[in-house]
């Protein structure tokens, strides 16, 4: 990265324990899966209701 922004973002990523950088990944995948099947869950839904 650059500029401030990317000096920035190593400062703060050496503050985060390794352990919660992994936890926080984890939830980003769950919210994501979970974004994933709520869009399934609509489109199926609104598709029966067309048929």
């Amino acid at each position: 990265m650059s500029g401030w922004h990317g000096l920035c973002h190593l400062y703060l990523k050496r503050l985060i324990h390794p352990a919660r950088r992994t936890t926080m990944k984890f939830e980003t995948v769950m919210l994501s899966s979970l974004f994933a099947a709520c869009l399934v869950l609509c489109a199926s839904t609104f598709g029966a209701m067309l048929v």
